[in-house]
């Protein structure tokens, strides 16, 4: 359940309606990665799930999810970085794409 919850809000979705909207509306392929062997929970079992974990809890399951599933050591201090992207508003046309400008900001060095 929790790495749906990971899945569903990495792609937008917040609120425990939206995340089991989310699941819902993908393949039964998707569903049994995610460890479901029957159709999944709807969103009263997501919400007394979240409401019980508590933050140490959540970051130890995702701390062993990185390290085990992942691969990837976090022995050393994590850099943070800030993104932020914006769509320009009237920069869509009927041939072209909308113009996307993304950002990023290094914490430590203070540079994008």
């Amino acid at each position: 359940m929790l790495a749906s919850v990971v899945c569903a809000v990495l792609c937008g979705h917040r609120s425990y309606a939206a995340i089991v909207q989310w699941l819902h509306l993908q393949p039964v392929s998707t569903w049994h990665q995610l460890g479901f062997t029957r159709t999944p929970p709807q969103s009263t079992c997501f919400e007394k799930m979240l409401s019980r974990l508590t933050p140490a809890a959540l970051e130890d399951a995702l701390s062993d999810w990185v390290q085990c599933g992942l691969e990837i050591s976090l022995d050393e201090e994590l850099q943070a970085v800030s993104i932020d992207g914006k769509t320009l508003r009237g920069s869509l046309s009927e041939h072209h794409k909308a113009v996307h400008l993304l950002a990023a900001l290094d914490h430590k060095l203070g540079a994008c």
